[in-house]
């Protein structure tokens, strides 16, 4: 033990010691009194542990810490903090936006996102800048990046025509998110159809409360709402329904609760992780029965087919337009301002056509993805789409099947 006592020089060496101990205790456990010096011995030694460790880890603390002091203001550009900046009614001009980037320079931050919106604070105040996008605004925008490069900082802006929601009075009804909406009519064959199929209601399925610009888009007239067809199927139909236990699953399986915007996460994602499992009274039918009479569609929604003996139901799925705004728009951008369709190519092209190629522009090719290092999109407030037109077709390009003959799942009834 005398060797052990020497060695407790360093906290390694402490827990070899206190290893031993324990050794020996196994040894000696047949006298009390060994027992208990040996217990003394460890507690010590424990102690003693405790106090060398902890003057180690000050110690590393405070190196580390001393390190961090040091090396605080050499922390490199793209680690140091950015934060929006707003030009509420474009009020900026050449002065206050070099005296703002120089603050922001003196505290340390690394850049800014620049955000032109409306007044959203106090309502009362109408001064306002130069309109959004005119030439005096961008004149302004070019004095931005000039003065960011000048004082090494990096620029974002805000991509939409003032305020948020990605979007612009160029985004037309067809380029504004959408959703699907279906419609369903009775046949009794056999029997030559020859007529209009019943229009889908532009809310169908979508139950309230709505929210936000849910709230705002489900007041648009119906002739407002741009629909137009995707496909049309023909089921025969069945004496068997879905149970209101599977039933309550479908609005979240068919995305269309999302929109009520302060609905919980697990009431809307647990259901559609829930699996709609069949039961004995079920009386499926087969996908090779579905017809799909997509071509057999007119332009003005009429439909002409030679229906087979039986009771069937034609389906009828297109999509309309969420009608979502702009949110705090500035007057000028208010004409019809939209927002895009997330999932077409077109809609979000056509954004970058009429804004994002301007500011690249006017940034200059010297700047851009120097200074100019992003745009930015924010706060998802646009009606939650959950289609778009061209679903379908990628839907058989990346999932290698056709879902048509699967629509009549999403039916509301």
């Amino acid at each position: 033990m005398k060797l052990a006592l020497k060695e407790a020089f360093k906290p390694a060496q402490l827990c070899r010691c206190i290893a031993k101990i324990d050794h020996v205790q196994c040894e000696y456990y047949t006298t009390y009194r060994n027992y208990y010096y040996l217990m003394r011995l460890k507690l010590i030694l424990l102690i003693a542990f405790n106090l060398l460790f902890g003057l180690h880890t000050i110690s590393a603390q405070k190196n580390n810490y001393n390190a961090v002091s040091i090396n605080f203001d050499k922390i490199i550009q793209t680690a140091k903090p950015t934060s929006f900046w707003w030009w509420l009614n474009s009020l900026a001009d050449k002065e206050s936006i070099t005296r703002d980037l120089e603050a922001f320079k003196a505290k340390g931050m690394g850049g800014v996102t620049l955000i032109c919106s409306s007044n959203w604070g106090a309502s009362n105040i109408t001064v306002r800048g130069p309109e959004f996008l005119s030439p005096a605004w961008r004149e302004l925008f070019k004095h931005t990046i000039n003065e960011a490069a000048r004082l090494n900082l990096e620029v974002g802006v805000n991509f939409c025509a003032s305020g948020w929601t990605m979007g612009g009075p160029w985004i037309t009804p067809e380029m504004n998110g959408r959703w699907f909406v279906q419609s369903e009519t009775k046949v009794q064959g056999p029997l030559k159809f020859t007529g209009k199929l019943a229009m889908p209601d532009p809310r169908d399925g979508y139950k309230p409360p709505y929210q936000l610009m849910v709230k705002i888009s489900m007041q648009w007239p119906k002739e407002k709402m741009d629909y137009r067809d995707n496909a049309i199927v023909a089921f025969r139909d069945i004496s068997s329904k879905m149970d209101s236990t599977r039933l309550k699953l479908l609005d979240a399986k068919s995305n269309r609760k999302d929109g009520w915007c302060f609905i919980l996460p697990k009431d809307l994602m647990e259901s559609t992780l829930t699996p709609l499992k069949s039961i004995k009274s079920d009386n499926p039918i087969p996908v090779a029965e579905v017809i799909d009479l997509t071509t057999k569609l007119k332009p003005d929604g009429s439909l002409v087919w030679d229906v087979p003996a039986g009771e069937w139901t034609i389906v009828r799925t297109g999509h309309v337009a969420t009608g979502a705004p702009l949110t705090c728009v500035l007057p000028e951008m208010t004409k019809g301002a939209l927002a895009v369709d997330w999932l077409n190519a077109q809609s979000v092209d056509t954004m970058f056509k009429y804004m994002g190629d301007i500011l690249i522009a006017d940034a200059g090719k010297k700047h851009v993805g120097k200074t100019l290092k992003y745009f930015h999109t924010d706060s998802f407030e646009d009606g939650y789409p959950n289609w778009t037109d061209k679903l379908l077709k990628k839907f058989r390009t990346y999932r290698g099947y056709d879902p048509t003959p699967y629509l009549p799942v999403f039916t509301v009834e």
